[in-house]
């Protein structure tokens, strides 16, 4: 019988007020939509049907090779709840027809919780979802948040996923084993959305969570506004999620009910925005809570930074000093409780002007094309001068609402190096003045004219991305680095910048602009310097492969101040191979974690006849790994390029790109140097003082408390998980100075195996926190004839919550290391690499897992002893001797 409506109502309104006054974490929540389903037809108003197959938008099939056919007559309204009938019957081409229903321009919003209570459809191929997508998104870029799918007859099982793109399509997600059939009755699928984390429920059971730590910073979950969808779909023999099998037609029909579809926001939504980089000595940065009525605010800074105005309100004025920490803030509202925030601000050297391209006041260094799409006024009044912006005239651009891809074009000569852009010694900043709204994206390209006028990405050097944090007032972009479209066009071959204002989108907005100058950092202070090869004594490369034609120890051609070595080396490039590269391997990386993060600086000096310009790449490669096809082992690349003809001079690389995200930074035993890659020129490269320098001094961690040693100390147990054969207390295989123990533990890896465990419960790891803050770290003396590089995995995990089947399940945090010598004992320290599942407290953890070669398949034996904990020790104070020189861009001295 049909529930009376005004009933339903008011028994919602009840619950809604206990669920305000029981819950904790929302007891502010406000519901901002929801649909009862208790009308007798679908409410068009929040609801509209997506109709078809796909291929009337272009994806047919949907991108998964379904096999249905969306309609709205498979949809209807029965007992308050929304029905959705997927049948078995001949339509527009398929077999099976079923419907989709969007909130998309009706309804969207970004953060809160989004909840449903649904009963699960049954059948062979069924593929129920409860799902998000952002406005105007652009998949997988813009992410996607899967709340609940499921699959197949009498499904037991959900899951709950988001979808991004980091190098290519990426995901993170995770099973919920219900343990029943979630198709014989209603279950409340949810999730909490906050502005950097996002949580998964099912009955208010937490079976998931992601950040930008475990996914990819930065992440598409914190843009633009996201809508609901309702859908069942039928997978077939090309449909990855379902199996890639054929759906069974005796199952159908099925229906999926949905009993109310629920979205709050409040605490979820509560964020603060500021800037999150600023710079030594800045002042008046303003860093703002979202509004709660009626609360209280309480405000504290890193040292050396103060308060000037704003303290018990919800906006404040911040003067910064030179110490980097968290914004924090204290909310307490009534009847609410008190609610904790932060934000994470970087505070780095200040930056100064170095060239202007145009301050619309006489100072000019562009030219303003015709293929600009809007209208650009070059000259007229400042429409509010304020302390970022004072002149008198500046420029207005109106975009163009038609040009979805609007686009203000200029060309000069004056760009310069553009990999001093791409590597942030350069940057361009430009005043802004608009009525777009808060967060619009302003993208800038650096192009070559002459090949951009052509298909994406042709032409297209790098682009750079900044956003507005205020309306109608002037303000500086900063504009960062996104992505190198075109990695052809050379160095010096630029000559055109494109400003794209809210780039895929159809608004009109006007834009004042004024002061669009190039920045220079400063240079950095290296603290310590690591000769890897100087061909005058030192040489920690070993030459094992070229293209051309390496000789070591050559006679300098041609002494100067920068390099007056007796001996060089010298390469001449194999003009038949298009990408020619010269090899050596080294065991001096031990982690390229710092070089990635830009801690550690390459320099090399070069003497040669290419033309200024000529890039040349380092690349950090895992030996073994890189006999495979690009970009298998390639850990990570650095590029710089010759600055000067047939003189020496000291070329410093800056991080590019990292081809294998599979190749560990502790696994890198190979540095490659491309000299003018993707080219056949046949030049001839001298090159001396191969060296890095270090910006930042690594930690450091002395012994405090043995774990198991095999020769007493006894804090671990075999659990029966492992894999391979593990052996305890056998003789030492080969005593030396770094373990000279009488026993040992041995493992002999399964070689079926590619996550192969040794697997231990433990009692003894009381409190994980102190290890994912790298204030511990552990360590191991290990013995293998597995090849150096290979990489071995401590894992902290809590027993109760693991599922082999279901990684990341249970997993609380990663630590790793990579072997470096082959049969002889040498110790381990393990670096934090990643905290799978953050739903792990750091109170579970009971058991220690070891990985051998993860990935591989081996039968390496590995000896083990002397598991430990190592502490942190005080940060090392920088020395006073290693200041650089101020040289020409790129140029480094040490003194």
């Amino acid at each position: 019988m049909k529930r009376n409506t005004l009933f339903k109502i008011i028994v919602i309104q009840m619950i809604l007020y206990l669920f305000l006054v029981t819950n904790g974490y929302s007891q502010c929540s406000e519901l901002i939509f929801n649909d009862e389903f208790s009308s007798s037809s679908v409410d068009l108003n929040k609801w509209k049907f997506d109709i078809g197959d796909g291929c009337n938008v272009g994806i047919c099939g949907w991108g998964n090779a379904e096999e249905q056919y969306f309609r709205s007559e498979n949809t209807t309204i029965q007992n308050g709840k929304l029905v959705i009938t997927t049948k078995l019957e001949n339509y527009g081409g398929k077999q099976y027809t079923s419907s989709k229903l969007i909130t998309s321009g009706k309804f969207s919003s970004k953060y809160g919780r989004y909840e449903a209570s649904i009963k699960l459809p049954s059948a062979g191929g069924i593929w129920p979802a409860f799902w998000l997508l952002p406005e105007n998104g652009n998949w997988p870029s813009t992410g996607e948040i899967d709340i609940m799918e499921a699959q197949h007859k009498n499904p037991t099982n959900i899951g709950g996923t988001v979808h991004y793109n980091n190098g290519g399509h990426q995901y993170n997600g995770r099973e919920y084993h219900a343990g029943l059939d979630l198709s014989a009755g209603f279950h409340e699928y949810a999730v909490e959305w906050e502005p950097e984390v996002i949580r998964w429920y099912v009955d208010d059971t937490l079976y998931h969570t992601v950040t930008k730590a475990n996914t990819v910073d930065p992440w598409p979950f914190d843009q633009g506004d996201w809508y609901i969808i309702l859908n069942v779909s039928v997978g077939g023999l090309g449909t990855p999620y379902t199996g890639n099998v054929a759906p069974s037609p005796a199952d159908y029909p099925t229906q999926m009910e949905v009993d109310y579809v629920r979205v709050y926001n409040g605490t979820f939504n509560t964020q603060i925005t500021g800037d999150n980089k600023v710079y030594e000595g800045e002042t008046g940065k303003t860093y703002t809570i979202t509004q709660i009525t009626g609360a209280s605010y309480n405000w504290t800074l890193p040292n050396g930074a103060t308060i000037t105005s704003g303290q018990g309100t919800k906006s404040i004025l911040v003067n910064w000093g030179t110490t980097s920490g968290d914004v924090k803030v204290s909310v307490n509202t009534p009847n609410c409780g008190i609610n904790n925030y932060k934000m994470s601000v970087s505070v780095n050297p200040k930056k100064t002007l170095d060239f202007v391209y145009d301050d619309f006041e006489g100072n000019r260094n562009l030219t303003y094309t015709s293929k600009t799409d809007g209208a650009l006024s070059q000259s007229v009044a400042n429409p509010g001068s304020n302390a970022t912006n004072n002149s008198s005239t500046v420029g207005k651009y109106i975009r163009a609402a038609g040009a979805q891809y609007d686009g203000l074009y200029m060309t000069t000569s004056n760009i310069g190096n553009a990999l001093e852009y791409t590597s942030g010694e350069k940057t361009i900043w430009l005043d802004v003045y608009s009525d777009a709204p808060i967060g619009t994206e302003f993208m800038l390209q650096i192009e070559k004219s002459t090949a951009s006028s052509g298909d994406w990405p042709s032409g297209r050097h790098s682009r750079y991305s900044a956003k507005t944090t205020t309306q109608n007032q002037w303000e500086t972009l900063e504009f960062e680095l996104v992505d190198r479209p075109d990695t052809s066009v050379g160095a010096f071959e630029t000559d055109q910048l494109v400003l794209l204002i809210d780039p895929n989108s159809y608004t009109d907005h006007t834009v004042y602009i004024d002061n669009m100058r190039k920045m220079d950092a400063p240079d950095p202070v290296l603290l310590d310097e690591v000769i890897m090869a100087n061909y005058d004594g030192v040489n920690q490369m070993t030459n094992f492969f070229e293209n051309g034609e390496f000789t070591a120890n050559v006679t300098n051609p041609n002494p100067n101040t920068i390099n007056n070595s007796a001996n060089v080396a010298k390469y001449v490039r194999g003009s038949f191979e298009k990408y020619d590269v010269v090899s050596f391997s080294t065991d001096v990386l031990e982690n390229t974690g710092p070089f990635i993060n830009k801690d550690n600086i390459f320099f090399m000096d070069v003497y040669t006849s290419a033309p200024v310009g000529t890039e040349i790449l380092i690349s950090l490669e895992n030996k073994v790994a890189s006999t495979n096809n690009f970009p298998a082992g390639r850990n990570s690349q650095y590029s710089s390029v010759v600055k000067e003809q047939n003189a020496w001079h000291t070329v410093a690389f800056s991080y590019t790109s990292s081809p294998d995200g599979a190749t560990s930074n502790l696994s890198v035993d190979e540095v490659s140097i491309l000299f003018d890659s993707g080219s056949n020129t046949t030049e001839t490269y001298y090159f001396d003082n191969f060296r890095y320098g270090v910006t930042k001094l690594p930690p450091t961690y002395t012994f405090s408390e043995m774990i198991h040693d095999y020769n007493g100390s006894n804090n671990l147990t075999l659990n029966t998980t492992t894999t391979g054969v593990y052996t305890a207390n056998v003789r030492n295989p080969g005593a030396n100075t770094v373990n000279n123990s009488s026993l040992a533990g041995q493992y002999v890896r399964d070689t079926t195996e590619k996550y192969d465990v040794l697997f231990f419960d433990t009692g003894y790891i009381k409190d994980a926190s102190s290890y994912t803050a790298k204030e511990k770290r552990f360590a191991m003396d290990v013995y293998t004839s597995a090849p150096v590089g290979t990489v071995v995995s401590w894992q902290l995990e809590a027993g109760s919550l693991s599922n082999t089947e279901n990684y990341p399940s249970g997993r609380h945090s990663i630590y790793q290391a990579a072997v470096k010598e082959q049969n002889s004992w040498h110790t381990l320290e393990f670096v934090l690499t990643a905290t799978p599942d953050l739903i792990v407290t750091d109170q579970q953890v009971d058991n220690i897992v070891l990985l051998f070669n993860p990935g591989q398949e081996s039968g390496d034996t590995f000896y083990i002893d002397n598991l430990r904990i190592l502490t942190r020790d005080p940060d090392q104070q920088a020395p006073q001797c290693c200041l650089l020189l101020q040289l020409p861009p790129l140029a480094v001295l040490l003194i």
